[in-house]
């Protein structure tokens, strides 16, 4: 008996350049968007840094300090720049994704254009992961400084009364009452090698042993603010001022990358969008597969 073919009627891959290139340009737009919003909040970092300085000094009193208190600057643009950070790097891979969705079949010859588009999408993933950078680094502020805050006191200072609660654990001698009276221990052995007697109680008074016992003891007190060192309190200062530049830095950053991807697929886009020049579904087109 003959066998028959098992094999699968062949089929071209389904043409999705269409949906791609629709979904490419979106993204381009949306990031053009973002650029434009992103400005606003660059300019709420333009202070100079004595005058930040001179802000952030006024704010690190005492009890500021010995109470934990956060920056309250800082709390606040902190998770504006992770957000922006965390958008952008989202952005930038969408279109690094649908770039890569436009890359030809591999042929021999008329390349430049594939170069091109290669090229575009470097740019575009080289930003994404400049930007990844200062968006895993954006926790340490919060470590560090707490780490400032525990050594100048801060962990010992429980609420804006001052209230503590502390735990003593000591040792004290505890005198008990023992099992023989007066006299000497019942079963004890003499000298000649015979047993004592328990002696009867003639004055009525109780053998007693000491021991050493742990006693815990909790009270409450009030805690007042101790003094604070100075170098300490700049030192603080200056911490919360270099992450002040660093979160500016990234929103910096974040503004050019936007603006270098959006410049160098502007001038190659043609490249980009479809490297050997062809038409839409002729020797150029671009298709995607599944498998």
């Amino acid at each position: 008996v003959p066998l028959q073919s098992c094999a699968m009627p062949s089929s071209s891959p389904p043409d999705l350049s269409t949906a791609t290139l629709q979904s490419y340009s979106q993204a381009l737009d949306q990031l053009q968007e973002r650029y434009e919003k992103l400005q606003p909040l660059l300019e709420e970092f333009d202070i100079s840094s004595l005058a930040l300085r001179k802000k952030f000094a006024e704010e690190a009193t005492p009890e500021a300090i010995l109470s934990g208190a956060q920056n309250q600057t800082m709390t606040r643009l902190l998770p504006l720049v992770e957000a922006e950070l965390e958008g952008g790097c989202t952005m930038l891979w969408n279109i690094g994704r649908h770039i890569s969705l436009l890359t030809p079949a591999v042929e021999d010859g008329n390349n430049f254009g594939v170069d091109v588009q290669a090229s575009c999408l470097k740019t575009v993933q080289d930003k994404e992961s400049y930007l990844a950078g200062y968006l895993g680094d954006l926790g340490t502020y919060f470590w560090s400084r707490g780490q400032v805050l525990e050594k100048m006191g801060g962990s010992t200072w429980k609420g804006d009364n001052g209230v503590v609660t502390v735990v003593e654990e000591k040792e004290e001698d505890v005198e008990e009452e023992g099992d023989g009276v007066g006299g000497e221990e019942e079963g004890k052995e003499k000298p000649n090698g015979g047993k004592k007697r328990k002696a009867a109680a003639s004055n009525g008074d109780v053998k007693k042993t000491s021991k050493k016992t742990k006693i815990t003891t909790t009270t409450t007190k009030t805690q007042k603010p101790t003094k604070v060192l100075p170098d300490y309190v700049t030192y603080l200062v200056s911490l919360d001022l270099k992450w002040h530049a660093y979160l500016k830095d990234a929103l910096r950053q974040a503004s050019d990358a936007y603006l270098a991807v959006l410049d160098t697929i502007g001038k190659n886009r043609s490249k980009v969008e479809n490297p050997k020049g062809g038409g839409a579904g002729g020797d150029g087109a671009n298709h995607m597969s599944m498998f």
